[in-house]
Order: structure tokens, then C-alpha cells, then sequence
């Protein structure tokens, strides 16, 4: 239970349940949360009465009561000094109030300080800024927060001097097949990241255990489909400063190829060639297909 004794006076009421105690609010100043045990009260005035909650009295709900946000970021997770950073936390739920909480882990806030707009606008990024953050929705009228968003890691880059990408067995690869891509840096660090330019989806990540310089990790992408065209770029970091990134790679254009599937069933080291070349698009599959025609056509005239 509770020390009412500690309950600030003037406070409409404590709650106390399976998510957790919570001061209710009599303004927007008052929204503490800790976890507790699973019993329910309810106090009112200065803490001095203490009464059980009725099943028809009009108790504020705990923490949760509401169905999550989700928090997302412009430009990007992905930022580098100088930029301009505003997290913007959405919901379905037509929350009128909402808070951002960073670092914060899985430790229910203390205390959440509302604002009326889901944008936070964190101006212009610094390395402070490196964290995971999580954002809560609620209503003015309501003394309660929703659960928080998911987590959202925001990485810094541009801190360390740039690693290598690399594709085996190449950029272009017909579907179905294996590629690795190969994120090499020159200098000790231990944590890769692989982004895909345009992509909602955070970054692939991989810890390495080896402490030796150079460094490499493979992101294994396969079996590859269209989907998985693009352009990529990896970073590196450290593990003691994990969100605190070097600056990206060169991009690594990665295209998969319906020509490349013919030529491999007729002739594997045409595949090669047009491997070499890069020379693969399935949006260009007529034009391709012609030249495709012409090469079978040269080889017939060997056969």
C-alpha cells in the first residue's frame, strides 16, 4: 500500500495496480508513475482518507489503459550533426496531450511532461542527441499515459572515419541466389549497422566479439528477391558508445536480374560477363532480352 503521507496535497487521488502507482493528476504537473503491488485504492484531498474504489465510481485507469503510439522520426534514425531532428509521436487513439522520454529503459518514468503537439522538435543534432527514445499519448481529461511507443534508437553518424561495403559474389544477382554484403573497417570497432536508402525498416546491426583491427561482418541477404534492390550503406561504431556512428560507406548499388536467370541456364560465363558490367535490369528485361538473343545467335554460329 501506498504511504499517503507522501501523497502532495491537493492531489485528486492515488491509484495503485498491476502497472503500477500513480499520483491523479489535478493539473498537468502531476503524472508519476512507479511500479507497485496489484491492489487498488483510491485516496482523495490531502492524503488524510483513504476508500476502495467502487465497481460504478469513475476511476482513472493506469498506465496502459490506452493502445500504444508509434514514434518515428524526420529525416531520419539516421542523422548527422547539423541536421534538424524532430521525433513525432502517432496515434490512432485521438490523444490530445503526449510526452518523449529518452534512455529512459524498462524503467516506468517518473514523471512525464505533456505537450499538445506530437512533434518534438529537437533542433539541430549534436551527439547528445544519440539514444533510444519511447513516447507516450494521453488526455487532458484523462489523469493517465497509453503504454509507450516502441523504441526508437536515433544514431548519429559521421564520427568516425568511414568503413568499406562490398557484395560477393556481386552487386547484381539473379533471384533466388545468395549475396553477402561485407562492411570492413580499417580501425577497431566492434558494432556494424547496414541501412537501405528509403527504407522505414531501422538498420540491420551485428556485434562483433573479436577485438582486432581491421574489422568485418557479413550481412547475409538471401535468398535475394526485387525487393531487396537498392542502394546500401554500412557504419560502424562502438560498442561503449553504441549510438555514435562513423560516417557511411561509399553506396552499394544491389540489383537482382531476370536476364542474368536466362543467360545462367545457357551459358555461365555470359552471367559472368554481365556480372562484371553490371549489366542487369529487369525494368529493362526487352531490351536485355534482344541482346540475350544476339548472344545465343554468335554462339550458334560455334556450335
Amino acid at each position: 500500500m501506498t504511504d499517503l503521507s507522501r501523497v502532495p496535497s491537493g492531489a485528486l487521488g492515488v491509484i495503485e495496480s498491476g502497472w503500477g502507482t500513480g499520483l491523479l493528476k489535478s493539473d498537468d504537473t502531476w503524472k508519476l508513475w512507479w511500479r507497485a503491488g496489484a491492489h487498488e485504492s483510491l485516496a482523495s484531498g490531502p492524503g488524510a482518507n483513504v476508500g476502495c474504489a467502487s465497481p460504478g465510481a469513475s476511476v482513472p485507469s493506469h498506465p496502459g489503459a490506452y493502445r500504444e503510439p508509434t514514434l518515428s522520426a524526420q529525416p531520419g534514425s539516421l542523422v548527422q550533426p547539423g541536421d534538424n531532428l524532430t521525433l513525432q509521436c502517432h496515434s490512432e487513439a485521438g490523444f490530445d496531450t503526449f510526452a518523449l522520454m529518452k534512455d529512459e529503459g524498462l524503467t516506468p518514468p517518473m514523471h512525464l511532461d505533456g505537450q499538445p503537439s506530437p512533434n518534438f522538435s529537437l533542433g539541430c543534432v549534436t551527439p547528445t542527441h544519440g539514444g533510444q527514445y519511447r513516447c507516450y499519448g494521453g488526455h487532458n481529461l484523462s489523469s493517465t499515459w497509453s503504454v509507450p511507443s516502441a523504441p526508437l534508437d536515433i544514431l548519429i553518424t559521421s564520427l568516425y572515419r568511414k568503413p568499406s561495403l562490398s557484395a560477393q559474389p556481386g552487386p547484381s544477382v539473379s533471384w533466388g541466389e545468395n549475396v553477402t554484403l561485407q562492411c570492413r573497417s580499417e580501425i577497431w570497432l566492434d558494432t556494424f549497422y547496414l541501412s537501405k536508402e528509403g527504407s522505414p525498416a531501422p538498420p540491420q546491426h551485428i556485434h562483433l566479439q573479436d577485438t582486432t583491427a581491421p574489422s568485418q561482418v557479413n550481412f547475409n541477404m538471401s535468398p535475394v528477391t526485387s525487393d531487396q534492390e537498392g542502394t546500401y550503406r554500412c557504419y560502424a561504431s562502438s560498442s561503449t558508445s553504441p549510438y555514435l556512428l562513423s560516417h557511411p560507406s561509399d553506396p552499394l548499388e544491389l540489383g537482382t536480374c531476370c536476364f542474368l536467370i536466362f543467360l545462367s541456364s545457357f551459358d555461365q560465363s555470359l552471367s559472368h560477363i554481365c556480372r562484371s558490367l553490371y549489366f542487369c535490369s529487369c525494368v529493362h528485361l526487352h531490351f536485355y532480352f534482344v541482346i540475350y538473343l544476339y548472344f545465343a545467335f554468335l554462339i550458334s554460329l560455334h556450335t
